[in-house]
């Protein structure tokens, strides 16, 4: 009598990717639920990887990428491949400003910018000494040295970057002159 070979099924390439953070430089957690994975093949659109999930995975540039899986299960069977796409958004390009000199009791204009304004939300850290902390370009008037560090939200990708500015304090500048 002859032997009949046992069939087995195809695996069925799945993943999600957790699409919360879609901005250059922030990592990007990827799952799945499929198991008796003895392979993970994967192309990210920007290079390739092996990794089992879940693990984080980053996109340096902004830029739509198309990722690609196929997997192999423990009997040697390969799925089809499973595609997802996604559109990774810039961060910000922001500029908190000069470093500025002030002299006790006084305040400067913080000369931060980003390109457009209209399109982005600001926080400055810390608060005390600010005119407004959600001003791109407040008044500090801190009564001692401090660095403020300016977040910079996009309104729609809501991708977010930083940078700081240090605003130096002296109490009184002595000048000595001749009879001093």
């Amino acid at each position: 009598f002859e032997t009949i070979p046992f069939i087995f099924a195809n695996p069925v390439a799945d993943f999600s990717i957790n699409k919360d953070t879609l901005c250059a430089n922030r990592p990007l957690l990827f799952s799945s639920t499929v198991s008796g994975i003895s392979s993970w093949n994967w192309n990210f659109g920007n290079g390739l990887g092996i990794n089992s999930t879940p693990f984080f995975h980053t996109y340096s540039n902004p830029g739509k990428y198309y990722i690609k899986l196929v997997v192999r299960d423990n009997n040697g069977c390969g799925s089809f491949q499973k595609t997802d796409s996604l559109q990774v958004n810039p961060v910000p390009a922001v500029y908190a400003g000069t470093d500025k000199i002030l002299q006790s009791g006084n305040s400067v204009l913080i000369d931060a910018s980003v390109s457009p304004p209209s399109q982005y939300g600001f926080q400055w850290s810390p608060v005390e000494g600010l005119s407004n902390a959600t001003l791109l370009n407040p008044l500090a008037g801190p009564e001692q040295t401090t660095v403020y560090t300016l977040t910079v939200r996009d309104l729609q990708s809501f991708c977010s970057n930083e940078d700081a500015v240090k605003i130096e304090v002296f109490s009184k500048l002595y000048i000595p002159n001749t009879f001093t």
